[in-house]
């Protein structure tokens, strides 16, 4: 069955190379740690890639509910309009509120992609996002060349026109700036719950193509639904390089021929291979992840299309003590982490393979008696039917449920309750596995 499984994913491994050779948006997965600027001090991320489809939400930790806050007051008139959360980056395949990536391919319209801004607000008819995305501005070189050309130019006006004329423009410009800006409303679903005085955010899968935005904050949870749409078919992708090549072709016949890249650039191409060996992984398995203030990461990789129709599902309900859970049809859940945690009383270090090196472990789910636990194994790519007891490292106590969705796929969250601390979630059907960990200094 491994062999085969392995087989059966040829093609979608090539796949997602071809993804990152085309240098579709946000395709090649969610950032690693190091990848970009770092969020604001304080700014948490909350990562989730779905088949290939990343989506991650920086927000801002440090917001208090003890800070006057009448919007989150549930018996207060709604005074404060709205509480700007943080960024909630998004991928071409998105649909969420009123954001319809397919309506928008139908009509032609470009797909929304990158950073938008999250608000918090609140009117008579209930809870909502608001996801604004800036458009484009020029660039100051632009800006610069555009001047330069303008004075360069013989011009006959007096002062005063140009004054107005200049007014008239930054007014045309402003106009054109809201036109062209893009405001997504997401509706917000609220529950009470216990009171937390930090905002946290998960970005949680129900499915390999669709999840939830969960928020807590003061005694709210409030959750939105999205779901993604399937990537381009192989023979897309071939249009796509097809046109793509062609449109270079005629650049370079109407400019200086063909460019040839300098022997760093070469070099750079040759030796970077981070964002092919990703965008392989994320063909393959689905991965959850927090990303500290200070770009630190956590993650956990499951692999995809473990479904509850599957003997390996059923095969839960008559586990014996002792037993482990086996994947016949994908590898272990593998646990990385740029940083040591602790489960209550049990850490888990990094340098667990190699001094340096974050921590890399497989995660077991073990049947205890009429609990769980969960087994850190130091051999993270273990296929799942492979667990050796002889590399076992810790065991932890889980809290078991079965209140969740009954049609979930394996899958895993990774949940930030504070910039220090967060709660892994395995799930499976209605079976959900839970554990509080603390981030050591």
């Amino acid at each position: 069955m491994h062999y085969h499984a392995l087989s059966s994913r040829r093609s979608l491994s090539a796949f997602a190379f071809a993804l990152v050779f085309l240098g579709l948006p946000l395709v090649a997965g969610a950032q690693e740690a190091g990848g970009a600027e770092a969020e604001p001090a304080g700014f948490v991320r909350t990562e989730l890639a779905l088949d290939n489809r990343p989506l991650s939400f920086a927000f801002d930790s440090t917001l208090r509910a003890t800070a006057p806050r009448p919007l989150l007051a549930s018996g207060e008139s709604v005074s404060e309009t709205r509480i700007r959360l943080g960024e909630l980056t998004v991928n071409p395949f998105l649909n969420i509120g009123s954001l319809d990536a397919a309506a928008r391919r139908e009509a032609g319209e470009p797909p929304v992609v990158g950073a938008t801004t999250v608000w918090l607000t609140r009117a008579d008819d209930g809870w909502a996002l608001e996801l604004e995305q800036a458009p484009a501005e020029a660039t100051e070189a632009e800006a610069t060349e555009e001047e330069g050309e303008e004075s360069s130019e013989g011009d006959d006006t007096t002062e005063a026109e140009a004054d107005a004329d200049a007014g008239e423009a930054e007014a045309d410009s402003d106009a054109a700036a809201d036109d062209a800006g893009i405001v997504i409303h997401v509706p917000l679903a609220r529950e009470a719950t216990e009171a937390q005085e930090t905002l946290s955010a998960a970005l949680v899968s129900t499915s390999d193509d669709s999840g939830q935005l969960v928020l807590r904050w003061h005694d709210h949870r409030w959750t939105a639904d999205f779901d993604l749409l399937p990537l381009p078919t192989p023979a897309e992708l071939a249009a796509a390089a097809a046109a793509a090549a062609q449109a270079a072709a005629e650049e370079a016949e109407e400019d200086e021929g063909p460019r040839v890249p300098t022997d760093t650039e070469q070099l750079d191409f040759d030796s970077d291979t981070s964002a092919g060996a990703r965008a392989l992984t994320l063909a393959e398995r689905n991965d959850t992840a927090i990303v500290l203030p200070d770009e630190s990461r956590i993650s956990v990789l499951v692999w995809q299309e473990q479904l509850v129709d599957h003997a390996d599902f059923a095969a839960l309900a008559t586990m014996g003590d002792g037993e482990v859970v086996r994947l016949t049809q994908g590898a272990v859940i593998r646990l990385r982490s740029e940083v040591p945690l602790q489960f209550g009383d049990t850490s888990i270090p990094m340098e667990n393979l190699a001094p340096g090196f974050p921590g890399s472990y497989g995660l077991w789910l073990k049947r205890s008696g009429d609990g769980w636990r969960l087994v850190f194994n130091h051999e993270p790519d273990s296929w799942g039917t492979q667990h050796d007891p002889a590399f076992d490292a810790v065991e932890i106590e889980l809290k078991h449920s079965e209140d969740g969705l009954e049609t979930r796929s394996l899958g895993a969250t990774l949940v930030p309750v504070t910039a220090h601390s967060g709660r892994l979630v395995i799930h499976w059907g209605a079976h959900e596995w839970a554990a509080d960990f603390a981030i050591s200094e």
